[in-house]
């Protein structure tokens, strides 16, 4: 269980351990981490936020099943709105199937460095 905030090419890392559908057992990220994305990598994670349109999406999707991850995407624009999107099954749209696995691979591919 994790929670990723990205501000430009900063990246802070929220990590609760082990849990989580995609995390593996061994996880022992416990606590605040900080790590920095290449510009390349954040203009990737634009441009697909851009593509999806997040504004135009539901703000609720989910599957029928129990025991599936949940995705919870908040984004903030550069004109002060925001959108925030529950996603029960990481599943409720194409672009946001691709959203959820580019953010879980920052997560499993970012070097991290503890700030607490």
């Amino acid at each position: 269980v994790y929670k990723l905030i990205i501000d430009s090419s900063n990246v802070t890392l929220e990590g609760m351990g082990p849990g989580g559908m995609n995390m593996k057992r061994d996880d022992t990220l416990r606590g605040l981490y900080h790590s920095k994305l290449t510009r390349e990598k954040f203009n990737e994670l634009t441009e697909l936020i851009n593509y999806i349109d997040p504004m135009s999406l539901n703000s609720h999707y989910s599957v029928s099943g129990t025991d599936v991850p949940t995705g919870i995407i908040e984004i903030v624009f550069t004109d002060g709105t925001f959108k925030r999107i529950d996603d029960y099954g990481k599943v409720g749209t194409p672009g946001l199937i691709v959203l959820h696995k580019y953010l879980d691979k920052i997560r499993a591919t970012a070097t991290w460095i503890k700030t607490e």
